[in-house]
C-alpha cells in the first residue's frame, strides 16, 4: 500500500467514524443460510434506492415525499474484499432470457451514499441537505454456519456432531462414512497421520455435500467444507469430528485434529467475525421457510436447529452514541421470509407468523436481555408470479419455469409450524420474461427499507 492510498483510506475511515457518531451511517448485513435469496435481495434493495423517484405510492416515507435527491455508489470502507456486483445481477435479471443472479461465493460489500433534503432540525436553514451512508455486506451462507464454532472446543464440537448423527436424516450417511474410515495409524508417524487425516477429511466433506444436496439439510459444519472459496485443498480444512473424543485425547491423530480445529477458528472464523460481523448495526435475517418446507419435514427441522444455533452469536441491543463509535450493536433487525410471491395475499400473513414463531423459539433469551427494534416481513425481492383465476373463478398464481407457464396454489398450509408434516409442492420459477420495468417489482421491499432507515432520515 502506497503512502497516498494509506492516507486516503485513513481519511475515509475518519469520516466513517464521524458519520457513525452523528447517526448518518448504517451498516446492513444481509444474513441467511445458502439459498435464502440474499443476492436477489441486495440487488432489489439497491435498485429501489437507485430508482426511488420512480416508485408508486409507497410505505417508504422518504421516497414518497420526494426527499431523496440523489443516490450514488461511493468507495466501500474495506478495499480488500470484492465489491458486490450489482450490475452483473441486474444484467442477469433483465436479459432476453432472464435468470437468477449467481449465488454468493465470496465476501462482498457495496456502499451507497443517499443525498436527502433536510426536513427539520437546527441545521435546516444552514445546510439544506444531508447524506446517509449505507454499507451493505454480503457473504456466503455456508460461512455463517461456522460462527458458533467460536464457543466450542474440538471435544465439544465432536460430541455435538455425533449427537446430530443419531438423527434419522443423518444416520445412514454418518454410518457409511464411519464404516469407510481407515484404521487409525498405530505408530506416531507424521506421514501416516497426515495421509489418514487428509483421506478421512475428504470423505467427511463428501458426506456433508450429500447431506445438503441429497437430503436438503442446513446445519452442517464446517461451513467451508461446503464452499471453501480460496481454501480448497488447503490443510486447514482437513479435520472432522472425533468419535471417541473423551477416550483417546492423547492420540496423535486426535491432537492433530484438535490443532487444526483451533487454527480453523483462529485463522478463518474469528477474523471474519471480528472484522465484519461486529461492525454492522442493521441486520436483515432471511429465512427461506417455503424452500425448507419443500425439502420436507426433516430439512425444515434442520433449519429450525440451525437458527437456534446461529441467533445467539449476534450482538443485539440499542446503540447509544459511544457504542455507535467504538462497538456498534445490531439495534434494528428485519426478519424476512422470502418467496412471498408464491403465496396468495391472505396466505402471506400466515407465513409471517411462522417466521415469528421460528425466530422467537431461537432467541428468547436475547430478546429479554437487550432491547432492540425488530419486525417480521413476508416478502419477495423480485416478484415472479402473477395473480390469476381458474375456471371456477378461484384465485391462483401463475409463473414461468424457464420453459412453460405454470399455474399453482399452495393449498392446505398448516396453521402453525408445529403442524407441518408433508413436503410442499413448490415450483421452481425463473424471473418473468419481461423485467424491464424499474425498480424491480417486489413485495414489501419498501416497508423493509422504511424500517431499516426511518430513524436516520
Amino acid at each position: 500500500m502506497t503512502i497516498e492510498s494509506f492516507l486516503l483510506k485513513a481519511q475515509q475511515q475518519g469520516r466513517d467514524l464521524i458519520d457513525r457518531g452523528l447517526d448518518h451511517h448504517i451498516r446492513i448485513a444481509v444474513t441467511g443460510l445458502s439459498g435464502a435469496g440474499k443476492t436477489a435481495f441486495i440487488t432489489s434493495l439497491i435498485d429501489h434506492f437507485k430508482h426511488a423517484g420512480e416508485l408508486p405510492v409507497s410505505f417508504w416515507e422518504a421516497a414518497s415525499r420526494g426527499a431523496i435527491t440523489a443516490v450514488e455508489f461511493t468507495p466501500q470502507p474495506d478495499w480488500t474484499i470484492a465489491r458486490f456486483d450489482y450490475e452483473q445481477a441486474v444484467q442477469a435479471l433483465t436479459q432476453v432470457q432472464p435468470c437468477w443472479p449467481e449465488s454468493t461465493t465470496q465476501m462482498s460489500e457495496i456502499r451507497l451514499t443517499v443525498h436527502l433534503k433536510r426536513q427539520s432540525g437546527l441545521l435546516k436553514n444552514i445546510i439544506s441537505s444531508k447524506r446517509l451512508v449505507i454499507d451493505i455486506l454480503d457473504y456466503p451462507g455456508e460461512w455463517l454456519l461456522d460462527l458458533p464454532l467460536l464457543n466450542l472446543s474440538y471435544e465439544q464440537w465432536s460430541k455435538q456432531q455425533f449427537e446430530l448423527s443419531q438423527q434419522a436424516s443423518r444416520q445412514a450417511e454418518f454410518k457409511a462414512w464411519q464404516s469407510d474410515c481407515l484404521p487409525l495409524p498405530t505408530a506416531p508417524n507424521n506421514e501416516l497421520i497426515e495421509h489418514y487425516i487428509r483421506t478421512q477429511a475428504a470423505r467427511y466433506r463428501e458426506m456433508l455435500q450429500s447431506l445438503r444436496n441429497q437430503h436438503g439439510l442446513y446445519w452442517l459444519q464446517p461451513g467451508r467444507a461446503l464452499l471453501p472459496g480460496a481454501y480448497a485443498q488447503a490443510p486447514i480444512l482437513d479435520f472432522f469430528p472425533w468419535p471417541e473424543a473423551q477416550q483417546q485425547p492423547q492420540s496423535p491423530v486426535y491432537q492433530a485434529l484438535s490443532e487444526r480445529f483451533e487454527r480453523y477458528k483462529k485463522e478463518l472464523v474469528a477474523p471474519m467475525y471480528e472484522r465484519h460481523f461486529r461492525s454492522f448495526n442493521r441486520q436483515v435475517m432471511m429465512v427461506d421457510i417455503l424452500g425448507a418446507m419443500a425439502r420436507g419435514p426433516a430439512a425444515f427441522a434442520d433449519l429450525q436447529q440451525a437458527l437456534q444455533q446461529l441467533m445467539p452469536i449476534f450482538q443485539y441491543g440499542k446503540n447509544h452514541w459511544l457504542r455507535r463509535l467504538f462497538k456498534p450493536h445490531i439495534d434494528r433487525v428485519a426478519f424476512v421470509a422470502s418467496k412471498a410471491d408464491y403465496l396468495l395475499p391472505e396466505q402471506q400473513q400466515l407465513v409471517q407468523q411462522w417466521l415469528q414463531q421460528l425466530v422467537e423459539q431461537a432467541t428468547v433469551e436475547q430478546f429479554e436481555q437487550e432491547p432492540f427494534v425488530r419486525e417480521y416481513f413476508a416478502m419477495a425481492s423480485l416478484r415472479v408470479t402473477e395473480l390469476g383465476q381458474n375456471q371456477q373463478q378461484q384465485l391462483l398464481l401463475r409463473g414461468f419455469d424457464g420453459e412453460n407457464w405454470v399455474q399453482f396454489y399452495l393449498a392446505d398450509l398448516p396453521d402453525s409450524i408445529a403442524q407441518f408434516e408433508q413436503a410442499l409442492a413448490l415450483p421452481q420459477l425463473t424471473p418473468l420474461p419481461d423485467v424491464s420495468k424499474r425498480p424491480f417489482a417486489a413485495i414489501r421491499m419498501d416497508q423493509i427499507i422504511e424500517f431499516l432507515t426511518r430513524d436516520e432520515v
